[in-house]
Parts: structure tokens; sequence; C-alpha cells
């Protein structure tokens, strides 16, 4: 299976590739503009998102990124090296 960079490997867990931010009409194309779904074995036909629970100004990584900016973006405010 060939992965895409920054993408957890989908071929174990059960999870699925869900566009993100629909909402902007992403280029399927784009691999940047994809990400594992959420829920195991993904969500056909219902929403894919999840809330932020998190405190919007934490900032774990010491990136200068927040926490909600990540989540946002899809990457982890837990890695520094995460920003997609």
């Amino acid at each position: 299976m060939t992965r895409i960079l920054g993408q957890p490997a989908l071929d174990t867990g059960g999870f699925s590739l869900v566009l993100k931010t629909l909402e902007t009409n992403p280029t399927p194309s784009n691999p940047a503009n994809w990400r594992a779904s959420f829920a195991v074995g993904g969500s056909p036909g219902e929403n894919d998102s999840s809330r932020f629970l998190g405190d919007s100004f934490a900032d774990l990584d010491s990136d200068s990124l927040s926490s909600l900016l990540k989540d946002a973006r899809g990457s982890s405010d837990l890695d520094a090296n995460s920003v997609t």
C-alpha cells in the first residue's frame, strides 16, 4: 500500500481516508487534502468530524501554534513536526 506523507498506516486498524474540510471543496488529487478517519471503518454517508475539547490557546509541543489551530489543520499538538 502506498502511504501518503504525514498519514498513519491506513492498512491497519480499520481506518479509512477522508477528505479534510469538505466545505472548502478540496482537490481530491492533492494528497495533503486527505486524513485518516476518526472512526474505525470510517463513516460512510455520515459526518466524520470531531469537536475540539482542549484548551484553545495551549501549545503542548512548544512550536508556537495553538492546540486549536493544529486541530483545525489535522495535526497533533503533541508533536512539533506534525504541521500540515
